[in-house]
């Protein structure tokens, strides 16, 4: 049996899941704080330092660092802020529930090496494109040893 490896494209878009989730943690978060009953100071930097992580997180939810993830033939390409990165390494993944998590090790614009991790929910991008590349990945593992599968 041959398998036929046509070239996997995912669009990537916000995911209104991964919004829900940056919202409950910090909420409860919040909670946390006002129920263990610190001092009014230390209660109030800490629900200072959760909101500022909150504001970050939800600005870098906005605006997302990679828009497109291209497989061809067993090669991984990204497409970060408008600029296509070919020499891209997938570094490990891993599927837990309809979460997909893949990590990539490439070079920037600069030369520098950089890591990406990017989840992967099933509204963040085409649910067949996402099929396929699970699939890939799932062949991929039991190909090459070498791909951390946690």
């Amino acid at each position: 049996m041959t398998l036929d490896h046509k070239p996997v494209e995912l669009n990537l878009k916000l995911s209104k899941y991964l919004l829900r989730w940056i919202f409950v943690i910090h909420a409860l978060a919040s909670l946390a704080v006002l129920v263990l009953g610190h001092s009014l100071l230390i209660g109030f930097i800490l629900q200072l330092a959760i909101a500022g992580n909150f504001f970050l997180t939800y600005r870098r939810w906005q605006k997302p660092l990679c828009e497109k993830i291209i497989c061809d033939n067993g090669r991984f390409s990204l497409v970060i802020l408008g600029v296509t990165v070919e020499d891209v390494e997938l570094r490990q993944f891993y599927f837990f529930g309809q979460l997909c998590v893949i990590s990539f090790k490439y070079r920037d614009r600069r030369g520098c090496r950089a890591l990406s991790t990017i989840p992967l929910l099933p509204d963040s991008c085409d649910a067949a494109s996402l099929r396929q590349l699970r699939q890939l990945l799932l062949q991929r593992k039991v190909c090459s040893p070498n791909i951390s599968k946690y």
